[in-house]
């Protein structure tokens, strides 16, 4: 939590768009300490996968977990133009852990899911290549099943993607989000509502 800390007070200088004059001389520096913050956070991670696995990890790791992912989805996105040379850096192998650990958290925690799918469709939007397990975990929670099932479950205002967190928060909340996967509308709770045909995956 003290890297997710650091993380968390330095974003809102890269959430707001063009920065103020006074505080562009500090951007490469905050910039600088947000990398380290998610190159410690992602190394913990391993340790606590290679260590002792995720079968009983407590819920409050969550949001290290989005953090750590989305920040890192954020480096990958500024070191490399073309997504899919990323897959043998040490950010895509971090990236994996939180996959992994999400996956393995869904099996006992309903919130693990789709954060875990929002995660996936990010990486596969950006052209990043998912392990063979991540990939039958992600379709199994892409299903019509599934996604009316959690249009009609989830009401958290969560926000996972915290470097938006100044734009667009209405937008943002993982409740709105998931409305929008499928064409499910909240308000009918996934009831007879029929998919779009052009469903986010």
């Amino acid at each position: 939590m003290y890297y997710v800390n650091i993380i968390n007070l330095f974003q809102p200088f890269f959430s707001s768009g063009t920065p103020p004059v006074d505080i562009a001389p500090y951007l490469d520096r905050a910039r600088s300490i947000i990398s380290r913050a998610l190159l410690e956070l992602r190394r913990l991670l391993a340790m606590q996968e290679m260590r002792h696995g995720w079968a009983n990890t407590i819920m409050i790791v969550l949001h290290p977990l989005s953090v750590a992912s989305f920040g890192t989805l954020d480096e990958i996105a500024q070191a490399y133009p073309d997504s899919r040379h990323a897959h043998s850096s040490e950010q895509y192998q971090g990236l994996m852990v939180c996959l992994r650990a999400l996956g393995a958290l869904c099996s006992y925690s309903f919130y693990a899911q789709p954060l875990f799918r929002l995660l996936a469709q990010k990486c596969c939007a950006m052209g990043l290549p998912l392990p063979e397990e991540v990939q039958n975990t992600l379709d199994y929670y892409t299903t019509e099943a599934w996604t009316m099932n959690a249009a009609y479950l989830v009401s958290s205002q969560y926000i996972a993607e915290i470097r938006k967190t100044a734009t667009d928060e209405e937008n943002l909340r993982m409740d709105a989000v998931i409305s929008t996967w499928g064409g499910i509308s909240l308000h009918e709770g996934g009831k007879g509502k029929e998919r779009m045909d052009s469903i986010d995956r």
